[in-house]
C-alpha cells in the first residue's frame, strides 16, 4: 500500500475526512506562509513522518518559489533562513521529545520572531503529521497481517 492509497483510505473515512477538512481549514487560515508549512512537511517527510509524497511537496515548494537547495536543507532540518532554521529545530525537538515541548526551543522560536499563534500552529501541524503518519503505519501493519478485527467489532456491528 503506497502513500497515495493511504491518503485515499483516510479521506474515505468519516474521521479521515474531518482531519482533511480541518487541515485544509488550517492551511487557508494559516498564520504561517506556504513556504514555512512546506518546510515543516519536508523536515518530517525525510524522517518518514509525513503522509504526503516527497515529489508532491517538492512541487508545492517550487510553486512557492523555493529552490532545490533550500528544500534539501529543509529535509535535513535546517534552512538558509535563520527564522526557518529555528522553526525546523523546534519541529525536530518535538519529534524527538514528544509529547514534552522543549522550553529552550520555544524561547528560540520567540527570539526568531514567531508569535505565540504561529508557534501553536507549528505544534498543531507537526503533531497532526505525526498522528496521521502513525495511523498510516497501523493501516499498513493491519494490511500486511491476517484480518485482526473480529467481526463483532466491525463498524457495521457498532451501528
Amino acid at each position: 500500500m503506497n502513500r497515495q492509497q493511504l491518503r485515499s483510505i483516510l479521506s474515505q473515512t468519516k474521521v479521515g475526512a474531518e482531519v482533511n477538512s480541518q487541515a485544509h481549514g488550517l492551511a487557508t487560515r494559516s498564520t504561517l506562509n506556504l513556504q514555512m508549512r512546506v518546510r515543516i512537511a519536508l523536515c518530517l517527510v525525510k524522517r518518514g513522518l509525513c503522509v504526503y509524497p516527497l515529489l508532491d511537496l517538492q512541487e508545492i515548494g517550487r510553486q512557492a518559489s523555493m529552490n532545490g537547495a533550500e528544500m534539501a536543507a529543509n529535509m535535513a532540518g535546517t534552512s538558509h533562513d535563520a527564522q526557518a532554521t529555528a522553526c525546523l529545530c523546534f519541529v525536530d525537538a518535538m519529534v524527538h521529545s514528544a509529547p514534552v515541548l522543549d522550553v529552550g526551543q520555544y524561547c528560540a522560536m520567540i527570539a526568531a520572531g514567531f508569535s505565540q499563534e504561529q508557534i501553536i500552529e507549528v505544534i498543531t501541524l507537526t503533531y497532526g503529521h505525526l498522528l496521521l503518519s502513525r495511523l498510516c503505519a497501523l493501516i499498513i501493519e493491519q494490511d500486511e497481517t491476517v484480518n485482526c478485527i473480529p467481526s463483532a467489532c466491525t463498524s457495521a456491528s457498532l451501528a
